[in-house]
């Protein structure tokens, strides 16, 4: 892979802590809007650090391995699972341990 495509992998990244500030002082974080958007940029950093780690594994070996390519994207695929799930057992947590997470 070229080092073009490794640089703008690398600067992908959506800087969530500025974002989420940012939304914070424009008072849309905690609108549906606001969730779309953390929810949106969360997984381009999630898919950007697998891209990441792809190319880092096919470029250690001399000979690329379907394992190599697509072990990242499993895994990342599956931490964007696992946040869901988590989440969705959050929302249904009596109001008590919500508000102790805040």
């Amino acid at each position: 892979p070229g080092p073009g495509l490794a640089a703008g992998t690398a600067l992908s990244s959506t800087a969530i802590g500025f974002t989420l500030q940012l939304m914070q002082d424009s008072a849309i974080l905690d609108t549906e809007l606001g969730q779309i958007i953390t929810a949106a940029a969360i997984i381009d950093d999630v898919m950007s650090l697998a891209v990441l780690a792809t190319l880092q594994s096919i470029s250690r070996s001399t000979a690329v391995k379907a394992l190599d390519i697509i072990l990242p994207v499993i895994v990342s695929v599956a931490a964007c699972i696992a946040a869901s799930i988590l989440r969705m057992g959050l929302r249904r947590a009596p109001l008590s341990v919500q508000h102790r997470l805040q």
